[in-house]
Protein backbone atom coordinates (compact mmCIF):
# COMPACT_ATOMS: atom_id res chain seq x y z
CA UNK A 1 0.00 0.00 0.00
CA UNK A 2 2.81 2.51 0.36
CA UNK A 3 3.96 2.44 -3.07
CA UNK A 4 0.39 3.17 -4.11
CA UNK A 5 0.28 6.46 -1.56
CA UNK A 6 3.79 7.83 -2.44
CA UNK A 7 2.27 7.54 -5.92
CA UNK A 8 -0.67 9.50 -4.78
CA UNK A 9 1.30 11.94 -3.14
CA UNK A 10 3.09 12.82 -6.26
CA UNK A 11 -0.21 14.66 -7.29
CA UNK A 12 0.51 17.29 -5.07
CA UNK A 13 1.73 20.36 -5.99
CA UNK A 14 5.35 20.90 -6.54
CA UNK A 15 5.46 23.27 -3.81
CA UNK A 16 4.02 21.52 -1.19
CA UNK A 17 6.14 18.18 -1.78
CA UNK A 18 9.09 20.58 -1.94
CA UNK A 19 8.95 21.89 1.58
CA UNK A 20 6.86 18.59 3.09
CA UNK A 21 8.04 15.53 1.15
CA UNK A 22 10.56 14.18 3.74
CA UNK A 23 8.34 14.42 6.48
CA UNK A 24 5.73 12.79 4.75
CA UNK A 25 8.24 10.41 3.67
CA UNK A 26 9.16 9.48 7.30
CA UNK A 27 5.33 9.85 8.35
CA UNK A 28 4.79 6.87 5.85
CA UNK A 29 7.69 4.84 7.03
CA UNK A 30 6.19 4.76 10.82
CA UNK A 31 2.59 3.86 10.56
CA UNK A 32 1.61 0.80 8.57
CA UNK A 33 -1.27 2.55 6.04
CA UNK A 34 -4.64 1.15 4.96
CA UNK A 35 -7.00 2.13 1.91
CA UNK A 36 -8.37 4.85 4.19
CA UNK A 37 -5.27 6.74 4.52
CA UNK A 38 -4.90 6.26 0.56
CA UNK A 39 -7.90 7.68 0.06
CA UNK A 40 -6.84 10.78 2.45
CA UNK A 41 -4.17 11.37 0.50
CA UNK A 42 -5.63 11.23 -2.91
CA UNK A 43 -8.41 13.52 -1.48
CA UNK A 44 -5.88 16.11 0.11
CA UNK A 45 -4.10 16.31 -3.38
CA UNK A 46 -7.04 16.86 -5.53
CA UNK A 47 -8.25 19.11 -3.06
CA UNK A 48 -5.07 21.12 -3.07
CA UNK A 49 -4.83 21.18 -6.95
CA UNK A 50 -8.19 22.63 -7.47
CA UNK A 51 -8.56 25.38 -4.63
CA UNK A 52 -4.96 27.49 -5.61
CA UNK A 53 -5.02 30.91 -7.02
CA UNK A 54 -6.18 29.21 -10.53
CA UNK A 55 -9.13 27.35 -9.72
CA UNK A 56 -11.74 29.48 -11.28
CA UNK A 57 -9.80 29.41 -14.39
CA UNK A 58 -9.42 25.53 -14.54
CA UNK A 59 -13.35 24.95 -14.15
CA UNK A 60 -14.15 27.38 -16.63
CA UNK A 61 -11.55 25.89 -19.09
CA UNK A 62 -13.03 22.55 -18.36
CA UNK A 63 -16.64 22.76 -18.38
CA UNK A 64 -16.11 25.62 -21.19
CA UNK A 65 -14.56 22.56 -23.27
CA UNK A 66 -17.36 19.80 -22.24
CA UNK A 67 -20.16 22.55 -23.23
CA UNK A 68 -18.63 23.40 -26.63
CA UNK A 69 -18.36 19.38 -27.42
CA UNK A 70 -21.82 18.60 -26.02
CA UNK A 71 -22.62 21.54 -28.46
CA UNK A 72 -21.04 20.19 -31.07
CA UNK A 73 -22.62 16.64 -30.69
CA UNK A 74 -26.62 18.13 -30.27
CA UNK A 75 -25.72 20.01 -33.81
CA UNK A 76 -25.76 17.00 -35.23
CA UNK A 77 -28.37 15.34 -33.74
CA UNK A 78 -31.18 18.39 -34.45
CA UNK A 79 -32.43 17.10 -37.63
CA UNK A 80 -32.46 19.15 -40.65
CA UNK A 81 -35.80 20.41 -42.12
CA UNK A 82 -37.04 21.05 -46.07
CA UNK A 83 -38.22 24.83 -47.42
CA UNK A 84 -40.82 24.13 -49.81
CA UNK A 85 -42.05 27.17 -51.67
CA UNK A 86 -45.22 28.31 -54.19
CA UNK A 87 -46.14 31.69 -55.18
CA UNK A 88 -48.98 32.71 -56.38
CA UNK A 89 -50.83 36.00 -57.65
CA UNK A 90 -54.06 37.55 -57.58
CA UNK A 91 -54.83 38.71 -61.44
CA UNK A 92 -57.77 41.04 -62.59
CA UNK A 93 -59.23 44.24 -62.21
CA UNK A 94 -58.11 45.52 -58.48
CA UNK A 95 -59.93 48.77 -58.41
CA UNK A 96 -63.24 47.30 -57.98
CA UNK A 97 -66.28 47.09 -55.17
CA UNK A 98 -65.14 45.01 -52.73
CA UNK A 99 -62.35 43.57 -53.81
CA UNK A 100 -61.34 40.35 -51.91
CA UNK A 101 -58.10 40.90 -49.41
CA UNK A 102 -55.84 37.80 -49.15
CA UNK A 103 -55.62 38.24 -46.07
CA UNK A 104 -59.48 37.09 -45.54
CA UNK A 105 -58.21 33.84 -47.28
CA UNK A 106 -55.85 33.83 -45.17
CA UNK A 107 -57.34 33.97 -41.71
CA UNK A 108 -59.24 30.96 -42.82
CA UNK A 109 -56.72 28.80 -44.52
CA UNK A 110 -54.64 29.28 -41.03
CA UNK A 111 -57.28 28.64 -38.53
CA UNK A 112 -57.05 26.29 -36.37
CA UNK A 113 -59.57 24.05 -37.78
CA UNK A 114 -57.92 23.88 -41.34
CA UNK A 115 -54.42 23.33 -39.81
CA UNK A 116 -55.62 20.90 -37.64
CA UNK A 117 -57.30 19.17 -40.85
CA UNK A 118 -53.78 18.77 -42.23
CA UNK A 119 -52.06 17.69 -39.71
CA UNK A 120 -54.23 14.72 -39.47
CA UNK A 121 -54.51 13.85 -43.13
CA UNK A 122 -53.64 10.25 -43.22
CA UNK A 123 -51.29 10.84 -46.06
CA UNK A 124 -49.22 12.92 -44.07
CA UNK A 125 -49.86 12.52 -40.49
CA UNK A 126 -47.45 15.31 -39.30
CA UNK A 127 -45.70 16.03 -35.80
CA UNK A 128 -46.38 12.57 -34.66
CA UNK A 129 -43.77 12.45 -31.66
CA UNK A 130 -44.58 15.82 -30.84
CA UNK A 131 -48.87 15.19 -30.78
CA UNK A 132 -47.53 11.80 -28.30
CA UNK A 133 -45.87 14.93 -25.60
CA UNK A 134 -48.11 17.75 -26.12
CA UNK A 135 -51.79 18.82 -27.00
CA UNK A 136 -52.91 19.69 -30.65
CA UNK A 137 -53.48 22.79 -30.20
CA UNK A 138 -49.62 23.19 -28.93
CA UNK A 139 -48.45 21.40 -32.35
CA UNK A 140 -50.92 23.98 -34.48
CA UNK A 141 -49.24 26.61 -32.81
CA UNK A 142 -46.04 25.51 -33.77
CA UNK A 143 -47.04 24.79 -37.34
CA UNK A 144 -48.15 28.41 -37.57
CA UNK A 145 -44.43 29.53 -36.84
CA UNK A 146 -43.33 27.11 -39.65
CA UNK A 147 -45.58 28.74 -42.13
CA UNK A 148 -44.61 32.28 -43.73
CA UNK A 149 -46.78 34.08 -46.40
CA UNK A 150 -45.36 37.04 -47.30
CA UNK A 151 -47.53 39.62 -49.75
CA UNK A 152 -45.43 41.06 -52.59
CA UNK A 153 -46.90 44.47 -54.61
CA UNK A 154 -45.48 45.78 -57.83
CA UNK A 155 -45.81 49.35 -58.80
CA UNK A 156 -48.90 48.83 -60.69
CA UNK A 157 -50.68 47.23 -57.43
CA UNK A 158 -50.58 44.41 -58.72
CA UNK A 159 -50.52 41.30 -55.60
CA UNK A 160 -48.22 38.66 -55.35
CA UNK A 161 -47.33 36.04 -52.44
CA UNK A 162 -45.50 33.39 -51.45
CA UNK A 163 -46.09 30.61 -49.12
CA UNK A 164 -43.38 28.70 -47.21
CA UNK A 165 -43.81 25.64 -45.34
CA UNK A 166 -40.36 23.70 -43.57
CA UNK A 167 -40.64 20.33 -42.26
CA UNK A 168 -37.95 17.31 -41.34
CA UNK A 169 -39.41 15.47 -44.48
CA UNK A 170 -39.11 16.66 -47.99
CA UNK A 171 -41.94 14.87 -49.20
CA UNK A 172 -44.19 16.25 -46.39
CA UNK A 173 -42.77 19.75 -47.01
CA UNK A 174 -43.97 19.96 -50.66
CA UNK A 175 -47.60 18.17 -49.63
CA UNK A 176 -48.32 20.65 -47.15
CA UNK A 177 -47.49 23.73 -49.44
CA UNK A 178 -49.51 22.04 -51.95
CA UNK A 179 -52.39 21.64 -49.88
CA UNK A 180 -52.18 25.74 -48.81
CA UNK A 181 -52.29 26.27 -52.04
CA UNK A 182 -55.24 24.64 -52.89
CA UNK A 183 -57.15 25.98 -49.50
CA UNK A 184 -56.34 29.40 -50.88
CA UNK A 185 -57.86 28.53 -54.02
CA UNK A 186 -60.72 27.15 -52.68
CA UNK A 187 -61.56 30.03 -50.17
CA UNK A 188 -60.75 32.50 -52.68
CA UNK A 189 -63.47 30.73 -55.06
CA UNK A 190 -65.77 30.55 -52.02
CA UNK A 191 -65.75 34.50 -51.19
CA UNK A 192 -66.02 35.27 -54.97
CA UNK A 193 -68.81 33.10 -55.34
CA UNK A 194 -70.71 35.31 -52.59
CA UNK A 195 -69.71 38.06 -53.59
CA UNK A 196 -71.60 37.77 -56.88
CA UNK A 197 -75.22 36.22 -55.81
CA UNK A 198 -75.08 39.31 -53.58
CA UNK A 199 -78.36 41.74 -54.42
CA UNK A 200 -76.80 44.72 -56.19
CA UNK A 201 -73.10 43.88 -55.73
CA UNK A 202 -70.77 44.30 -59.16
CA UNK A 203 -69.08 41.00 -59.85
CA UNK A 204 -65.45 40.78 -58.83
CA UNK A 205 -63.38 40.23 -61.88
CA UNK A 206 -60.59 38.92 -59.87
CA UNK A 207 -58.82 35.10 -60.37
CA UNK A 208 -55.81 33.63 -58.46
CA UNK A 209 -53.05 31.83 -60.08
CA UNK A 210 -50.05 29.89 -59.39
CA UNK A 211 -47.15 31.31 -60.48
CA UNK A 212 -44.97 28.34 -59.12
CA UNK A 213 -45.98 25.33 -58.10
CA UNK A 214 -45.11 24.02 -54.90
CA UNK A 215 -41.52 23.10 -55.11
CA UNK A 216 -39.12 21.73 -52.00
CA UNK A 217 -35.08 23.15 -51.87
CA UNK A 218 -32.82 20.39 -52.49
CA UNK A 219 -30.48 21.42 -49.62
CA UNK A 220 -31.78 21.00 -46.39
CA UNK A 221 -31.89 23.88 -43.99
CA UNK A 222 -29.80 22.75 -41.03
CA UNK A 223 -29.24 23.52 -37.40
CA UNK A 224 -27.69 27.20 -36.36
CA UNK A 225 -24.76 25.30 -35.28
CA UNK A 226 -22.59 28.24 -34.98
CA UNK A 227 -25.35 29.58 -32.14
CA UNK A 228 -25.77 26.15 -30.46
CA UNK A 229 -21.78 26.12 -30.17
CA UNK A 230 -22.00 29.22 -28.57
CA UNK A 231 -24.47 28.28 -26.16
CA UNK A 232 -22.93 25.23 -25.22
CA UNK A 233 -19.46 27.11 -24.61
CA UNK A 234 -21.32 29.58 -22.72
CA UNK A 235 -23.20 27.50 -20.43
CA UNK A 236 -20.39 25.14 -19.79
CA UNK A 237 -18.22 28.49 -18.55
CA UNK A 238 -20.64 29.25 -15.72
CA UNK A 239 -20.87 26.23 -14.51
CA UNK A 240 -17.18 25.78 -13.69
CA UNK A 241 -17.52 29.06 -12.40
CA UNK A 242 -20.17 27.39 -9.87
CA UNK A 243 -17.92 24.13 -9.65
CA UNK A 244 -15.01 26.50 -8.68
CA UNK A 245 -17.27 28.53 -6.15
CA UNK A 246 -18.05 25.34 -3.95
CA UNK A 247 -14.91 24.23 -4.40
CA UNK A 248 -13.11 27.42 -3.15
CA UNK A 249 -15.93 28.14 -0.67
CA UNK A 250 -17.82 25.18 0.13
CA UNK A 251 -19.65 26.24 2.95
CA UNK A 252 -21.56 29.53 1.59
CA UNK A 253 -22.12 27.94 -1.44
CA UNK A 254 -23.66 24.77 0.14
CA UNK A 255 -25.75 27.56 2.26
CA UNK A 256 -26.79 29.32 -1.27
CA UNK A 257 -27.56 25.72 -2.53
CA UNK A 258 -29.31 24.31 0.28
CA UNK A 259 -32.11 27.14 0.91
CA UNK A 260 -32.23 28.08 -3.20
CA UNK A 261 -33.38 23.93 -3.54
CA UNK A 262 -35.59 24.28 -0.40
CA UNK A 263 -37.41 27.16 -1.80
CA UNK A 264 -37.84 25.65 -5.15
CA UNK A 265 -39.41 22.67 -3.96
CA UNK A 266 -41.70 24.73 -1.90
CA UNK A 267 -42.34 27.06 -4.69
CA UNK A 268 -43.04 23.95 -6.76
CA UNK A 269 -45.39 22.16 -4.27
CA UNK A 270 -47.33 25.60 -3.61
CA UNK A 271 -47.83 25.61 -7.37
CA UNK A 272 -49.17 22.18 -7.50
CA UNK A 273 -51.86 23.60 -5.53
CA UNK A 274 -52.65 26.47 -7.77
CA UNK A 275 -55.94 25.98 -9.93
CA UNK A 276 -55.49 24.33 -12.95
CA UNK A 277 -57.53 26.15 -15.90
CA UNK A 278 -58.41 24.59 -19.29
CA UNK A 279 -59.10 27.63 -22.03
CA UNK A 280 -61.31 27.57 -24.79
CA UNK A 281 -60.55 29.19 -27.91
CA UNK A 282 -62.30 30.71 -31.24
CA UNK A 283 -62.15 33.50 -33.95
CA UNK A 284 -64.77 35.44 -35.64
CA UNK A 285 -64.75 37.80 -38.88
CA UNK A 286 -66.66 40.33 -41.08
CA UNK A 287 -67.93 38.37 -43.91
CA UNK A 288 -66.10 38.56 -47.12
CA UNK A 289 -69.29 41.11 -48.94
CA UNK A 290 -69.03 43.40 -45.97
CA UNK A 291 -68.24 46.57 -46.79
CA UNK A 292 -66.20 47.11 -43.46
CA UNK A 293 -64.16 43.88 -44.32
CA UNK A 294 -59.89 45.23 -43.82
CA UNK A 295 -61.16 48.87 -42.52
CA UNK A 296 -60.54 50.60 -38.73
CA UNK A 297 -64.38 50.90 -39.20
CA UNK A 298 -64.78 47.20 -39.23
CA UNK A 299 -62.20 46.37 -36.31
CA UNK A 300 -63.87 49.12 -33.85
CA UNK A 301 -67.59 47.87 -35.05
CA UNK A 302 -66.40 44.00 -33.81
CA UNK A 303 -64.89 45.30 -30.45
CA UNK A 304 -68.10 47.32 -29.64
CA UNK A 305 -70.13 44.26 -29.81
CA UNK A 306 -67.64 42.02 -27.92
CA UNK A 307 -67.47 44.84 -25.02
CA UNK A 308 -71.26 44.94 -25.13
CA UNK A 309 -71.42 41.39 -24.87
CA UNK A 310 -68.55 40.98 -22.20
CA UNK A 311 -70.13 43.83 -19.94
CA UNK A 312 -73.10 41.47 -19.90
CA UNK A 313 -71.27 38.68 -18.59
CA UNK A 314 -69.34 40.44 -16.13
CA UNK A 315 -66.84 37.58 -16.55
CA UNK A 316 -62.93 38.38 -16.00
CA UNK A 317 -62.23 35.06 -17.43
CA UNK A 318 -63.06 36.46 -20.80
CA UNK A 319 -60.59 38.07 -23.38
CA UNK A 320 -60.70 39.02 -26.55
CA UNK A 321 -58.77 40.78 -29.02
CA UNK A 322 -58.34 41.48 -32.70
CA UNK A 323 -55.91 39.50 -34.85
CA UNK A 324 -53.36 41.09 -36.00
CA UNK A 325 -52.19 40.37 -39.82
CA UNK A 326 -48.53 39.89 -40.51
CA UNK A 327 -48.94 39.92 -44.03
CA UNK A 328 -51.18 42.93 -44.40
CA UNK A 329 -50.08 45.56 -42.56
CA UNK A 330 -52.08 48.48 -44.47
CA UNK A 331 -55.05 46.68 -43.60
CA UNK A 332 -57.24 46.61 -40.66
CA UNK A 333 -58.26 43.24 -39.46
CA UNK A 334 -61.40 42.68 -39.07
CA UNK A 335 -60.78 38.86 -37.52
CA UNK A 336 -61.85 38.73 -33.54
CA UNK A 337 -60.32 35.72 -31.13
CA UNK A 338 -61.84 35.31 -28.09
CA UNK A 339 -60.33 32.97 -24.98
CA UNK A 340 -62.42 31.80 -22.00
CA UNK A 341 -61.21 29.62 -19.21
CA UNK A 342 -62.58 27.70 -16.21
CA UNK A 343 -61.56 24.84 -14.55
CA UNK A 344 -63.63 22.75 -16.04
CA UNK A 345 -63.37 21.84 -20.06
CA UNK A 346 -67.10 21.24 -21.05
CA UNK A 347 -67.66 24.85 -19.06
CA UNK A 348 -65.61 27.08 -20.39
CA UNK A 349 -66.58 25.34 -24.29
CA UNK A 350 -70.34 26.17 -23.48
CA UNK A 351 -69.42 29.39 -21.81
CA UNK A 352 -67.56 30.31 -24.90
CA UNK A 353 -70.32 29.13 -27.50
CA UNK A 354 -72.77 31.38 -25.58
CA UNK A 355 -70.47 34.30 -25.99
CA UNK A 356 -70.60 33.77 -29.86
CA UNK A 357 -74.32 33.79 -29.69
CA UNK A 358 -74.55 36.80 -27.88
CA UNK A 359 -71.93 38.51 -30.22
CA UNK A 360 -73.82 37.16 -33.75
CA UNK A 361 -76.82 38.25 -32.07
CA UNK A 362 -75.38 41.40 -31.34
CA UNK A 363 -74.04 42.14 -34.73
CA UNK A 364 -77.62 41.16 -36.47
CA UNK A 365 -79.30 43.89 -33.90
CA UNK A 366 -76.71 47.02 -34.31
CA UNK A 367 -77.72 46.79 -38.00
CA UNK A 368 -81.12 47.36 -37.84
CA UNK A 369 -80.64 50.75 -37.55
CA UNK A 370 -78.10 50.83 -39.97
CA UNK A 371 -78.08 51.97 -43.47
CA UNK A 372 -76.98 48.58 -44.72
CA UNK A 373 -79.48 46.66 -47.36
CA UNK A 374 -81.31 44.03 -45.93
CA UNK A 375 -79.52 41.41 -47.74
CA UNK A 376 -76.98 41.92 -45.25
CA UNK A 377 -79.28 41.91 -42.52
CA UNK A 378 -80.51 38.58 -43.74
CA UNK A 379 -77.69 36.81 -44.97
CA UNK A 380 -75.65 38.18 -41.22
CA UNK A 381 -71.88 40.35 -41.12
CA UNK A 382 -69.98 37.74 -38.15
CA UNK A 383 -69.41 34.64 -39.02
CA UNK A 384 -67.28 31.99 -36.81
CA UNK A 385 -63.99 31.02 -38.37
CA UNK A 386 -62.97 28.58 -35.41
CA UNK A 387 -66.16 27.76 -33.39
CA UNK A 388 -65.35 27.43 -29.42
CA UNK A 389 -62.67 24.32 -29.12
CA UNK A 390 -63.11 21.70 -26.65
CA UNK A 391 -58.93 22.57 -25.00
CA UNK A 392 -57.71 18.98 -23.87
CA UNK A 393 -55.05 20.79 -21.81
CA UNK A 394 -54.72 22.53 -18.70
CA UNK A 395 -52.89 25.78 -17.93
CA UNK A 396 -52.25 25.95 -14.59
CA UNK A 397 -51.75 29.69 -12.96
CA UNK A 398 -48.12 30.52 -12.68
CA UNK A 399 -46.62 26.96 -11.98
CA UNK A 400 -43.32 27.93 -13.92
CA UNK A 401 -43.01 31.47 -11.64
CA UNK A 402 -43.48 29.60 -8.40
CA UNK A 403 -40.64 27.83 -8.25
CA UNK A 404 -38.72 30.23 -9.47
CA UNK A 405 -40.05 32.76 -7.14
CA UNK A 406 -39.47 30.47 -4.34
CA UNK A 407 -35.77 29.89 -5.52
CA UNK A 408 -34.95 33.64 -5.48
CA UNK A 409 -36.62 34.08 -2.11
CA UNK A 410 -34.18 30.91 -0.69
CA UNK A 411 -31.17 32.68 -2.32
CA UNK A 412 -31.76 36.15 -0.51
CA UNK A 413 -32.50 34.12 2.58
CA UNK A 414 -29.20 32.45 2.26
CA UNK A 415 -27.33 35.90 1.88
CA UNK A 416 -29.47 37.03 4.67
CA UNK A 417 -28.20 34.53 7.24
CA UNK A 418 -24.07 34.25 5.72
CA UNK A 419 -24.19 38.44 6.40
CA UNK A 420 -25.64 37.83 10.09
CA UNK A 421 -23.25 35.05 10.55
CA UNK A 422 -20.17 37.25 9.56
CA UNK A 423 -21.70 39.95 11.39
CA UNK A 424 -21.87 38.21 14.92
CA UNK A 425 -18.29 36.71 14.35
CA UNK A 426 -16.84 39.96 13.53
CA UNK A 427 -18.43 41.61 17.00
CA UNK A 428 -16.93 38.53 18.63
CA UNK A 429 -13.36 38.65 17.60
CA UNK A 430 -13.58 42.19 18.44
CA UNK A 431 -12.18 43.75 21.89
CA UNK A 432 -14.07 44.83 24.33
CA UNK A 433 -13.76 48.64 25.12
Amino acid sequence: MKPMIQLAARLYPAQWRTRYGTEFGALLDDVNPGWRELFDVLKGAIKMRLTNGQTYLKFAAAFGLFGTAAAIATSFIVPKHYVSTAVLRVTGQQPVFNPIPISLAESEVLSRTNLSRIIQKPDLNLYTSERKRISLEHVIVDMRRNIQIEVIRNAQGAEAFSITFQYFDQRKSQAVVAALVEDFATAFEHHRAINEHMPGAVPVHQNLEVLDPPRVQKTAVGPNRPLIILIGMAAGLALGLLVASFVKHTRPTLVFATLGLAGCIIGTAISLYMPQRYVSQASLRIVPYDRTVGTQEGSEWLLRNAKKVAAQLNDPNLSFQIAPLDTAKDEASTVLQLQYANSNAQQAQATLMNVLKGILSESRASIQTSDRPRSELRQGVVECVDNASLPNFSVARNRIIAPWTGLALGLIAALLILNARRASVRLSTEPNE
